[in-house]
Formats: structure tokens, sequence, C-alpha cells
């Protein structure tokens, strides 16, 4: 995996490396009744880290929810941080919420209603169309030495 972030980091000349992860722990109470929030972590090149937990109640369950957020708020800092000039490889482990993305700049209006977490998708869209340059790079879910 190394191999492939610094060929990447040099293609795009980045001046930012991200990597995100996202998930929805259950927090067991004293009623016996789970309760789940969605966490979210990013960790950039030079060791600045940023996440935090966040309630949806209309979210779905599952980590998709985490996991774009965790890629916003990397998105964001790189934005903050270098404007339009953001060159950046971005690091996941979640394959939907990067697809889901990509795929939602180019669809209908009607189709873009009926995703998951519309608005976040389309921030995820509007932040990517203001870098320079960003490449996405998967990495398994806690895989060693890939």
């Amino acid at each position: 995996m190394w191999q492939k972030i610094t060929a990447w980091a040099a293609r795009i000349n980045a001046n930012i490396i991200i990597s995100v992860d996202g998930g929805m722990p259950r927090i067991p109470t004293k009623n016996g009744k789970d309760f789940v929030i969605a966490t979210r972590a990013a960790v950039m090149h030079d060791g600045t880290a940023i996440g935090g937990r966040l309630l949806e109640p209309d979210a779905p369950e599952d980590n998709y929810v985490a996991e774009l957020a965790a890629a916003l708020d990397s998105m964001q800092y790189a934005i903050d941080k270098h404007g339009h000039r953001a060159r950046v490889v971005l690091i996941f482990d979640a394959t939907s919420p990067v697809r889901g993305a990509l795929g939602f700049g180019s669809a209908s209006q009607r189709h873009k209603a009926d995703k998951c977490m519309a608005k976040w998708l389309d921030c995820f869209v509007q932040l990517r169309r203001q870098c320079e340059a960003i490449a996405f790079l998967w990495q398994t879910s806690h895989g060693a030495n890939q």
C-alpha cells in the first residue's frame, strides 16, 4: 500500500495525504437497549487528526454515514488548508460512500433525491470539485501489510 500512496502522491504532486475511517459502535445502556452512534476519524500525513461522533436520527444504522462523514471532514480540512490548490490522496476502506459520491454528480435530479444521505453526497461532490486534483485509494479494512 505504501508504494501506491507514494506513487499517487508523486503523480498528482499531492500536498495532503489523508486516511479516513468510520464506525457505528453499539453502546450498552442501563435499560438494556443499545445506543448507536456514528464515529469518524481522519488522519493527515503531517500527524493532524480530526474526528468525532455524530447523531443522525434519520440515517441508516451502518457504517455508510460514518465513513461518508469522515470523508467530508477530511475534504473540508484539505480545502481549508490549501484552498483550490488542494491536491489530495484520500485513503479509505469503505467503497460505498466514495462510489455513491462519484456517481451522484452525474445523476439526474430524480435519482439524486432517492439517494441515501443525498445532501451529504452533494457536499462531497462540491468539495471534490474545489480540489485541484484528488486520488482515491482503497485499502482493505483493518488489513496489515497490504
